[in-house]
């Protein structure tokens, strides 16, 4: 009983001193909502714009979806499957700033995906690239060992980066909703990246040499395959985001609430 008692003593405690000190401690607070750069609920049934949610009006214009309806986690609204070897289905944003990781610029990227079939090859989620200039980032799943690769781009080019490499066999077909997180302080180093799958750090390796800065290009913000038409992700995916900083473990587990999810208007 007394260890009990100490326990609610110190949440309570954390979450009035977060709440006179501006911290983000209890889902809620708005910690979450002041580092969202743009957040798509997938809540469309129709149509050819994701809605973001931010003041900030960052919608996806969506190609080729395969189909709506796809069911969500408990408290999220709807996805959308995009699975398809010839068209290509993708969510794109045209350039803007505020997606821009150039000049040592933090991220974050979130998203809840449910796998149909990771195969062999490679199922992109999140990118910023433009593999006929220059890429930023890049992020997706590696069928045949079913691990979550995350790299970083050298500034100006299109193939030298450093990559960040989850455990094996995080992500795998039919296993229903996963979240997956990748985080990037922006130092270019070899332990500058973090990925996260259900709220646990399964970061395990980093392949390359520390870069000396991000690039900043003129290429498109997507979820879903690249530009040029290679690695549809063969998932349904839902809520997705894109944040300024590094989101803390806490926060990630404030976004996967127990496999759930949390709307954006309940952060």
């Amino acid at each position: 009983m007394r260890k009990l008692t100490t326990i609610l003593f110190l949440l309570l405690t954390t979450a009035i001193f977060g709440q006179q000190h501006g911290m983000m401690t209890l889902a809620g607070q708005g910690g979450l909502k002041s580092k969202a750069v743009a957040v798509w609920e997938f809540g469309e049934t129709s149509g050819s714009t994701l809605d973001d949610e931010t003041a900030n009006a960052l919608d996806l214009t969506l190609v080729n979806p395969t189909s709506y309806n796809g069911g969500a986690p408990a408290n999220l609204e709807n996805s959308i499957r995009f699975v398809s070897s010839t068209s290509n289905p993708a969510a794109y944003h045209v350039d803007d700033a505020l997606f821009s990781i150039g000049g040592g610029k933090a991220f974050s990227f979130s998203i809840w995906v449910d796998f149909t079939y990771t195969g062999i090859g490679v199922s992109m989620l999140g990118s910023k690239v433009d593999r006929d200039l220059a890429n930023e980032w890049m992020m997706y799943v590696y069928g045949t060992t079913g691990a979550i690769e995350f790299q970083i781009y050298e500034e100006g080019s299109t193939s030298t980066n450093i990559k960040y490499i989850s455990d094996a066999s995080v992500i795998s077909t039919n296993a229903g909703w996963q979240h997956i997180v990748v985080t990037y302080d922006g130092l270019g180093q070899t332990d500058s990246g973090g990925i996260y799958v259900d709220g646990v750090d399964v970061y395990a390796s980093t392949d390359g040499t520390a870069i000396t800065g991000a690039s900043d290009t003129g290429a498109q913000f997507r979820i879903g395959t690249l530009d040029d038409g290679f690695f549809d992700p063969n998932a349904y995916i839902s809520q997705s985001a894109f944040f300024e900083g590094v989101l803390t473990q806490y926060e990630i587990l404030q976004l996967y609430n127990s496999g759930s999810g949390l709307t954006y208007n309940n952060w």
